[in-house]
């Protein structure tokens, strides 16, 4: 399974795939070998390497709420930011879907500048909405999809400059 969440305004890239008694767990390239054991209250605990982890965690639409060893972090899924290199001079970033949908409308062009969490692209997927939002405050380089189409997931809907 690969995932993308922002976290603290950065993008990562999450790849999980079960290997033999556990998980292979690749984030942003680094590669973990991981355990888990569901408890009985609800909560699982981790074993990354010789580190032990107690994690609990809630939905809220995109959303996960996340508490790990007495700190609490969010995750966001709405940001699916992959391609091109923050703080490069002119590099381009292209915002992806999520999961395969039908763009239901198209807040953006090509030229406008937006603000961060601005809404570029609304999805709908399975009765659900799916907001794709500008990552941060920038320039709408390309939108590459039109409302009532049809889109697949990691299909590249806008790019930013």
């Amino acid at each position: 399974m690969n995932l993308r969440f922002c976290f603290d305004g950065q993008v990562y890239g999450l790849e999980i795939e079960p290997a033999g008694t556990g998980y292979r767990a690749v984030v942003d390239g680094r590669e973990y070998r991981v355990d888990l054991e569901q408890l009985d209250n609800g909560a699982m605990q981790l074993r990354i390497g010789e580190r032990t982890l107690d994690i609990r965690w809630a939905a809220d639409g995109p959303l996960r709420w996340i508490w790990l060893d007495g700190s609490t972090y969010l995750l966001d899924k709405r940001t699916t930011l992959v391609e091109g290199a923050a703080g490069a001079p002119g590099a381009q970033k292209t915002l992806r879907a999520p999961m395969p949908g039908q763009v239901r409308e198209v807040s953006a062009a090509a030229g406008e500048e937006v603000t961060k969490g601005q809404t570029l692209v609304l999805l709908e997927a399975m009765k659900m909405e799916i907001r794709i939002q500008a990552p941060q405050d920038g320039q709408v380089a390309q939108v590459l999809v039109e409302a009532g189409e049809s889109v697949d997931r990691d299909q590249a809907l806008v790019e930013m400059s």
